[in-house]
């Protein structure tokens, strides 16, 4: 009986937390179902280059409707150099997206990392995620 009050108080808190949007959806193969996506949206892709824990200069592409990275970096819809900014390592900011299924690959001397990102309508605003080249 002395714990109740604390028991209700617990039972609140987990009733009435706060939620916020829900994190980018990184997809493993098989290939997600949603493909729809593009400019003209709210959100902003920011992947962050990283080779062997460091931040990186890496040449970032992101394709738009694609589940599979395209084999020839011409035929993604955006690229930029990732550059670094006072307190953040190197990184790419691709903005003002829709939801839908995105192919981001990152590309630094021979080394590469692709990934597979779904932005849902409740997905964040701005998306911070780490590109992890091999």
């Amino acid at each position: 009986m002395k714990n109740l009050p604390l028991l209700c108080l617990l039972i609140c808190i987990v009733f009435f937390s706060c939620q916020r949007g829900d994190d980018p959806v990184i997809v493993d193969p098989p290939s997600p179902t949603v493909l729809k996506g593009g400019k003209g949206g709210t959100h902003n892709l920011v992947p962050f280059a990283k080779r062997n824990g460091g931040g990186v200069a890496a040449r970032v592409f992101l394709k738009y409707a694609a589940d599979k990275a395209p084999a020839d970096t011409n035929n993604y819809d955006e690229k930029a150099t990732a550059v670094s900014e006072p307190g953040y390592s190197h990184h790419v900011h691709f903005k003002y997206l829709t939801a839908g299924t995105y192919v981001i690959r990152a590309m630094y001397d021979v080394v590469k990392a692709d990934t597979v990102i779904v932005i849902t309508d409740t997905s964040g605003i701005e998306l911070d995620f780490d590109m992890n080249m091999k």
